[in-house]
C-alpha cells in the first residue's frame, strides 16, 4: 500500500510539473482572448462570470444579464484561484496553475480507480496514471480557461465512487456513503457541463445491469443527491424563464450547427478544419429564416424566450430528418474522439487513441462488470454530442473520459497479459 500511494503521489507531482513547464516556458504567451459584450475576457465567458461573482453580481455577465448560457460550477471553482490572485494582471497565470492543478488531481482520480478495478496490478495503475499525466491534448487545455480541465477531474472520481458503492464487499453503510458521494459529483457534473445529462441517463441504466439487488439502496440515494446538487440552479433558471431540464441553454444552436459540418461531411468538403465561423453563419441564417433573432455572444445565448424558440425549432428538425440524425450520430461518435482543426492533428490523434479503444474492448472479455458501469455512461455521453454538436472545440468533450478509456485499456491489458483467465463479472 505504501508503494502505491508513494507512486500515485509522485506521478500527481508529476503531472503538475509537466503542465506548469507546458503554460508558463514552452507557451507562456500562447493564450486566447473572447468577446462577448464587447469587452475582451478569457475564453467562453468562465472569466467574466467568475468575477462578476467576486464583485457580489451573481452569474451575470459585465452588462448585467443574468447568464443562462453556461453552468455555474466551473465558474465558481475559477473564484478560488481569484481569490487568491495577488492582482488583475495575475489572474491569467493564478488560473493556469489552478487548471495544472486540476489536470494532476485527475491523474490521482484515476490511478484511485484503476486500483480498485485491477487490484494488486500497480504496474497497470501506474502506467493509466502516466497515460492521463502525459496525454498532450489535456495538457494543452490547462492554457484554456474551459470547463474540461474540471471535467477531467470529475469523471473518473464519479466513476471510483459508483464503483464501490456496487462492490459486492460493500457494506449498506459505506455504500450509501459512497453513493451520496457518487451523486454529488453526478450533480457537480450536470452543473459544469449540460452534455451530462446523458452521462447520467447512461450511469442509472449501467446501475441497474451491473448491481440490480443493490438498487433499490444506490438509486434513490444517488438522485437525492444529485438534486440537492442541482436543484436551486434549476428552480434559478425557471424562475428566468428557462424551464429546460438541461443546465444550460444552447441545444438548438448547437444543433444547427453540428448540421451545417454533418452536410459538409455528406459533400465530401474538408472537415478537418477550422470551420467555427462558417458554421455559426449557417446556423443564424437558418435561424433567421424563421423570424428567430441571430445568436452571436454570450447575451444572445442568455436570452431564454428566443433560445426557448431556436430549441423548438431544432427539435422539429431533428424529427422530420430522423434518419439522418441517426446516420449523423453513429458517424460523429467516433469523430468526437479524433476530431481536430487540421489533417495532420487528427491523424496523430487517431494513432494515440486507436490502441487504448482496441485495448478496451478486451475489458468486455475481462472484467464485464466495470466494464459496462464505465462503457454505458461515456457512451450515452458521446452520443448525446454527437447527435448535437462536437467540431469547433478539437477532442474537447471527449477529453474527461480519456481516464476512463486508459483505465479499460489497462483492465483489457491485463488479459493479454493472462490470456487464459475466464471472464469475470
Amino acid at each position: 500500500m505504501q508503494r502505491t500511494n508513494t507512486s500515485l503521489i509522485g506521478i500527481t507531482i508529476f503531472a503538475f510539473i509537466i503542465r506548469l513547464i507546458f503554460c508558463f516556458y514552452l507557451f507562456p504567451f500562447h493564450f486566447y482572448d473572447y468577446g462577448t459584450v464587447g469587452i475582451q475576457y478569457i475564453f467562453d465567458d468562465y472569466y467574466e462570470i467568475a468575477r462578476q461573482l467576486l464583485t457580489g453580481k451573481g452569474f451575470t455577465l459585465v452588462d448585467g444579464t443574468p447568464v443562462l448560457h453556461r453552468p455555474p460550477f466551473f465558474p465558481l471553482a475559477l473564484t478560488i484561484p481569484l481569490l487568491l490572485s495577488p492582482g488583475v494582471h495575475f489572474d491569467t497565470s493564478s488560473m493556469q496553475i489552478f487548471n495544472a492543478l486540476l489536470g494532476s488531481l485527475s491523474v490521482a482520480a484515476s490511478m484511485l480507480l484503476a486500483r480498485q478495478l485491477l487490484p494488486g496490478r500497480i504496474g497497470l495503475a501506474c502506467a493509466v496514471g502516466i497515460v492521463t499525466a502525459c496525454w498532450p491534448f489535456s495538457i494543452w487545455i490547462s492554457k484554456t480557461i474551459i470547463a474540461e480541465n474540471l471535467l477531467l477531474f470529475l469523471v473518473p472520481l464519479q466513476f471510483y465512487f459508483l464503483f464501490l458503492c456496487t462492490r459486492e464487499s460493500t457494506t449498506s453503510g459505506r455504500r450509501t456513503i459512497h453513493a451520496i458521494s457518487a451523486g454529488v459529483l453526478a450533480g457537480m457534473l450536470y452543473l459544469t457541463h449540460a452534455g451530462y445529462l446523458a452521462f447520467i441517463a447512461g450511469t442509472l441504466i449501467a446501475l441497474f445491469l451491473v448491481a440490480k439487488k443493490h438498487c433499490i439502496l444506490i438509486v434513490p440515494v444517488y438522485l437525492c443527491s444529485l438534486l440537492c446538487i442541482a436543484s436551486p440552479w434549476i428552480y434559478r433558471n425557471h424562475s428566468l424563464g428557462f424551464t429546460s431540464s438541461s443546465s444550460a441553454t444552447g441545444f438548438g444552436l448547437h444543433y444547427f450547427k453540428g448540421w451545417f459540418y454533418f452536410t459538409e461531411l455528406k459533400k465530401g468538403n474538408s472537415y478537418f478544419i477550422d470551420l467555427e465561423a462558417e458554421s455559426a453563419l449557417y446556423a443564424n441564417n437558418h435561424i433567421i429564416s424563421y423570424g428567430l433573432q441571430p445568436v452571436h455572444s454570450g447575451r444572445d445565448r442568455s436570452n431564454p424566450e428566443n433560445m426557448k424558440s431556436i430549441d423548438a425549432l431544432a427539435k422539429t428538425h431533428l424529427k422530420e430528418h430522423l434518419p439522418e440524425n441517426l446516420l449523423k450520430t453513429m458517424i460523429k461518435i467516433p469523430l468526437l474522439w479524433v476530431r481536430q482543426q487540421s489533417a495532420t492533428r487528427a491523424l496523430v490523434n487517431t494513432a494515440l487513441i486507436l490502441p487504448l479503444f482496441l485495448l478496451a474492448t478486451l475489458a468486455l472479455f475481462t472484467r464485464r462488470r466495470p466494464f459496462f458501469l464505465l462503457a454505458l455512461p461515456t457512451l450515452t455521453f458521446s452520443a448525446a454530442m454527437a447527435l448535437v454538436f462536437i467540431e469547433d472545440a478539437p477532442m474537447r468533450y471527449a477529453l474527461p473520459h480519456i481516464p476512463v478509456l486508459t483505465t479499460l485499456a489497462a483492465i483489457g491489458f491485463s488479459r493479454l497479459l493472462q490470456p487464459n483467465k475466464n471472464a469475470q463479472l
